[in-house]
C-alpha cells in the first residue's frame, strides 16, 4: 500500500477541476480526467507508459448529488458519511495508464445497447443531453460494426460518451469512457451544420475504433501512437 496525496490540476490534463453552465446560467462543477500521453502520474504514483498495463479497480468518494463514471461499470455505491458516498467499480482488464479515466458530474444521460449486449450511454446537461441521441445511436452502431468487421468482441461491457465543455483535445478514447468536446458529443444539427456533423461522427468513430487499436492491442511508444 503506498499513501500519497495529489491536488487537482488547474490546467485541462491530469486529474482537473471543470464545470458546464446550464441555459439558466447556472455553473455545475465536476472533474475529469485527460491522461494521455504521460499525465496519469500527475493523479497517482504509476508506471506511466502505453507498454505497460496493470488492471484497474476505482474507489471514488464524492458529494452524494453527483454520479462517478470510470472505465469499468458501476459495482456498488455506498454511503460513508453525511451526503458523501464511495463508487466503487469493476476491476478493468490490463491496460495501459493513460486510457484510464473518471469523471464526477451531475449530467444526466441517455442510454442504449449494442446487438451484442454492450451498454452504451451519453452524458449531457438537462438543456443539451437530447441533442446525444444521434451520437449514442451512432456509437452503437459502430461498436456492432466494429465487431463485426475485426471479428472481437468488445472486451467491456458498457461504453460511455462524455462531453466536456474543457478538454485538451478533441476526443479520448480511454477505454469504456470516451470524452470529447461537448459540440462533438452533443451536436445540433440546427446550429452546427451538415459539415460540422460529418466532422463529429468521424471523430467519434476514429475514438471507437481505438478500443480495439490502442487499448485492447496497445503501442510499445508514443512513436507510434495516431
Amino acid at each position: 500500500m503506498v499513501n500519497f496525496e495529489s491536488r487537482f490540476s488547474t490546467a485541462k490534463w491530469g486529474f482537473y477541476d471543470t464545470s458546464w453552465t446550464d441555459e439558466g446560467g447556472w455553473e455545475n462543477k465536476m472533474v475529469a480526467t485527460q491522461f494521455s500521453p504521460y499525465w496519469a502520474r500527475t493523479a497517482w504514483p504509476c508506471f506511466d507508459e502505453p507498454r505497460l498495463k496493470a488492471r484497474f479497480k476505482f474507489f471514488v468518494e464524492h458529494e452524494s448529488v453527483y454520479d462517478a463514471v470510470s472505465n469499468g461499470a458501476l459495482e456498488s455505491r455506498e454511503s460513508i458519511r453525511a451526503g458523501w458516498v464511495r463508487s466503487i467499480f469493476e476491476w478493468t482488464p490490463p491496460m495501459s495508464t493513460y486510457i484510464t479515466a473518471m469523471v464526477v458530474t451531475n449530467y444526466r444521460y441517455l442510454e442504449s445497447k449494442t446487438e451484442s449486449g454492450v451498454a452504451t450511454r451519453v452524458y449531457g446537461s438537462p438543456s443539451r443531453l437530447k441533442h446525444g441521441k444521434n451520437q449514442l445511436d451512432f456509437m452503437t452502431k459502430a461498436v456492432d460494426f466494429f465487431e463485426d468487421y475485426f471479428g472481437v468482441d468488445y472486451s467491456l461491457d458498457k461504453l460511455y460518451l462524455m462531453p466536456l465543455q474543457e478538454i485538451a483535445v478533441a476526443a479520448m478514447e480511454n477505454w469504456g469512457l470516451i470524452t470529447a468536446q461537448a459540440d462533438i458529443a452533443l451536436f445540433n444539427p440546427a446550429v452546427h451544420g451538415a459539415q460540422w456533423e460529418l466532422t463529429s461522427r468521424i471523430v467519434l468513430a476514429h475514438e471507437v475504433a481505438h478500443m480495439w487499436f490502442g487499448d485492447l492491442v496497445t503501442q510499445h511508444w508514443w512513436i507510434v501512437s495516431c
